[in-house]
């Protein structure tokens, strides 16, 4: 049986997803952008990839 209570949950549901993923894909970026700017201290490379 579907239902309004039903369709919130599902919805409620996709939003966590979504929110998850999100933050695990900014989680993902920070780490590569701290990896670049910490090779970019170590060695100077980073003009080469601008």
């Amino acid at each position: 049986m579907f239902t309004i209570d039903g369709a919130f949950n599902i919805i409620g549901l996709r939003v966590e997803l979504g929110l998850s993923i999100n933050w695990i894909l900014v989680r993902a970026s920070v780490r590569f952008w701290a990896a670049l700017l910490y090779c970019d201290t170590l060695t100077g490379y980073w003009p080469a990839l601008m």
